[in-house]
């Protein structure tokens, strides 16, 4: 019996280092994700004045793709936290 629950304890303990891990890969990439919106953001500000019409779209839908990821990326961490 006290075997049993050594193992027990053993196994709970690897699961939450894995989730804790796990969470803490999806923070960092979020953390990657929210810096580089930003940076984006922040070179589209400074030059939005001399950007064609083609440029802004692409601004667009990489503002986009990357607010998606960003959901996503929240939506994975709150099932780890």
């Amino acid at each position: 019996r006290e075997e049993a629950l050594k193992a027990r304890d053993a196994c709970l303990k690897s699961l939450k280092d894995r989730l804790v891990e796990r969470a803490n890969i999806v923070q960092s990439r979020l953390d990657e994700e929210n810096a580089a919106l930003s940076k984006r953001q922040a070179t589209f500000q400074r030059n939005r004045d001399h950007m064609e019409a083609s440029d802004e779209a692409e601004y667009e839908r990489y503002c986009q793709e990357a607010m998606f990821r960003i959901q996503i990326l929240e939506q994975r961490l709150d099932r780890h936290t």
